[in-house]
């Protein structure tokens, strides 16, 4: 290669590399994803709450350290409810982590075409790109982790700077214990790295003292404080996520470990419809890595980007069978993955360029690279948005612009919010993003009746699911005419409906019958009433099946493949598939009463289709969420229903699923892998 190619190659690399991570992700960063959810109600609180100088202790609560908020108070002082705010917060974190990554990169291996490589594939990656554009925490854990071992690898050599670097090397790690779950193996794997150099005569004694001095100093005020919040701490949030015993581990770390290669988190918020955390071509590179960072000249740094990579996944291995794997959890492993992909691209590199030449070599590596960046950007920006409720359609926001046009004053009340997947509109994302002191209030459309509706504040506004005439059956008695307006999304999905309150002294008025028969089937789907009212009534069969919640009996119509026990045996190549119903109903009847705070189910391809669940309680309470998805071909559909909070005492959930496509010549055959209750 002419030497001034080889001179400007590197220079090149990195600033296609920059523009790369920057553009991936800023596009679109308002509207994807564009619904504020619960944790950013969470984080929002935490830091107007540290804004007014009444903070949360330094123990965690909803898994929420106190280092993420602290650090949202001082980077956004006077801004309002923005989700772009945040999430804007949150990609500057994770493009300095990728600047960490670098440095990280460079001391593992000198090449400076290895580092950028390396920041190529963990910045186009999907994993870390649904993470760092979703305003959460996420990428905290991931510069602190990398910033912490890049100074643990600094060590490594002996200069001027070395107790600079054991320092800061000792605070990184330290605050990853007040940061997130994914971080709390942070402090240990720097030990480790510190420790094992002091050890071999690497680290001088007294950079590794220091070393330890920091961390102990910046770790013992939140020792003390879980010390003396223990009980709290094991019936909270932490408590409830942890694995049940030691019997779960063994095949969490299965499961956690297939995630980068067979199936990731289920979890549509933070992973683009359960696929594995990597692309088919960085999965390979990823095993030839492990190989590359073994041999011999570079064995010791192997060795720490190995073990780092396992033993940052333990707060994932940890957690409840039901949450492994997650995307999250696993976070703080990140870096270390995407070193290994780097690895074994590289090897491919080198190899080409000793067998053939650097020009062949940098265009392989080039083509493979464009391929990994291409299917990685494919993944989030179009395999992500399609598993959002509703395919990313926001309903809480354009609520609360609907709410700012009313008068001054106006009393906002939504009926029986989370009427859409994932449990959207939240009543908290409403009233964050709506104007300061408006008043928003939500009410159950079982507690809405007459008398309630007569007590409501004038002037008032009803706000509820767009699929009902009435936010409630009962007000059929004495505000059947009530005048509603359907709102729509650009794209003319129905999102909401509204009503303005009338005068105190209105004459009641009843349903009219069509109003009233609107009401009679409770499990439907937003669309396609012709269709619902064919849904089968009649069952073709029933099976008892022993679970880890109890037995349960699952009533089903004709099928012609499978069986439904299969739905619940945790294998997703074993299926329910109907014979021709659509929409397609399967009933589950719990022995014992089960809590229920959302369904995961995986199913065949459709391009376009509906999802209602019911519940049922013990007293018969009907708890009902339903929404619309649309699919991606080659991409298994992984829906979740979430409901706004868990649903106790639970003992039948009803499933109907609509396809909404038009008949096809084969007619009808809805596909269902596994149901997964949570």
């Amino acid at each position: 290669m002419p030497a001034r190619l080889s001179r400007s190659l590197p220079v090149a690399t990195g600033l296609i590399a920059v523009a790369l991570v920057v553009a991936a992700r800023l596009v679109r960063l308002d509207t994807l994803p564009g619904e504020w959810y619960g944790d950013i109600s969470t984080l929002h609180e935490y830091a107007l709450a540290a804004r007014n100088g009444d903070f949360p202790p330094t123990y965690y609560v909803l898994g929420v350290g106190p280092l993420y908020p602290l650090i949202a108070a001082a980077f956004l002082p006077g801004v309002g409810a923005s989700y772009l705010a945040y999430k804007l917060l949150a990609v500057g974190l994770s493009l300095a982590g990728l600047a960490a990554l670098y440095l990280l990169a460079r001391r593992l291996h000198p090449e400076r075409g290895f580092a950028w490589l390396t920041v190529i594939v963990a910045g186009t990656g999907s994993w870390l790109l649904a993470l760092s554009r979703l305003g959460d925490q996420h990428p905290l854990p991931f510069l602190l982790t990398v910033s912490a071992m890049a100074m643990a690898v600094a060590l490594q050599r002996t200069d001027g700077h070395a107790r600079l670097r054991a320092v800061a090397c000792g605070v990184l790690s330290g605050a990853g214990l007040y940061a997130y779950g994914a971080t709390f193996m942070l402090p240990a794997v720097a030990a480790a790295v510190v420790l094992t150099g002091w050890w071999k005569g690497r680290v001088s004694r007294p950079a590794a003292l220091q070393f330890v001095i920091a961390l102990v100093v910046v770790a013992v005020p939140l020792a003390w404080a879980v010390l003396m919040h223990w009980a709290e701490i094991r019936a909270g949030h932490f408590g409830r996520a942890a694995a049940t015993g030691p019997a779960e581990i063994p095949a969490n770390v299965v499961r956690g470990l297939a995630a980068y290669f067979v199936r990731g988190d289920a979890n549509v918020r933070v992973n683009p419809q359960a696929l594995p955390h990597l692309d088919p071509l960085s999965g390979v590179a990823m095993l030839a890595g492990i190989v590359w960072w073994l041999l011999a000249p570079r064995r010791a740094s192997g060795a720490i980007v190995l073990g780092a990579f396992l033993a940052l996944q333990f707060p994932s291995f940890l957690t409840a069978a039901a949450d492994v794997p997650s995307a999250g959890r696993a976070v703080a492993a990140a870096p270390f993955a995407y070193l290994l992909v780097a690895g074994g691209l590289w090897w491919g590199y080198e190899t080409i360029a000793r067998l053939a030449s650097r020009r062949v070599a940098v265009a392989a590596l080039t083509a493979a690279l464009a391929a990994i960046v291409a299917i990685n950007l494919h993944r989030y920006f179009v395999a992500y948005p399609a598993g959002l409720p509703w395919g990313n359609t926001e309903v809480a926001r354009p609520i609360a612009r609907h709410l700012a046009t009313l008068p001054a004053g106006t009393h906002a009340y939504l009926v029986d919010t989370g009427w859409g997947p994932l449990a959207v509109p939240e009543i908290k994302s409403v009233r964050y993003l709506s104007a300061p002191g408006s008043r928003i209030d939500e009410i159950r459309a079982d507690e809405l009746d007459c008398a309630r509706f007569a007590a409501l504040e004038r002037p008032g506004v009803l706000v509820w699911r767009p699929s009902l005439p009435l936010p409630s059956p009962q007000l059929c008695e004495c505000a059947g005419a009530l005048r509603s307006d359907l709102h729509a999304s650009p794209g003319g999905r129905p999102l909401f409906r509204s009503a303005p309150l009338p005068p105190r002294d209105a004459p009641p008025t009843a349903c009219s019958p069509e109003t009233a028969a609107r009401f009679a089937s409770p499990d439907t789907v937003d669309a396609r009433p012709a269709r619902r009212a064919q849904a089968a009534t009649s069952w073709a069969g029933e099976v008892s099946v022993s679970t880890a919640a109890g037995p349960v009996r699952i009533r089903h119509p004709r099928l012609d493949m499978g069986s439904a026990a299969d739905i619940l045996d945790g294998n997703e190549t074993t299926l329910m598939r109907g014979a021709r119903d659509n929409p397609f109903r399967f009933e589950i009847a719990y022995a014992r009463p089960a809590s229920v705070a959302s369904i995961d189910l995986v199913l065949g391809y459709m391009p376009s289709y509906g999802i209602a669940v019911t519940v049922i309680d013990g007293a018969g309470r009907r708890h009902a969420i339903d929404g619309r998805f649309e699919g991606v071909r080659g991409v298994v559909p992984h829906p979740r229903l979430a409901f706004a909070s868990p649903v106790e005492d639970v003992r039948e959930i009803h499933v109907t699923i609509d396809d909404s496509r038009p008949k096809p010549i084969e007619g009808y055959h809805i596909h269902v892998y596994e149901v997964v209750v949570r």
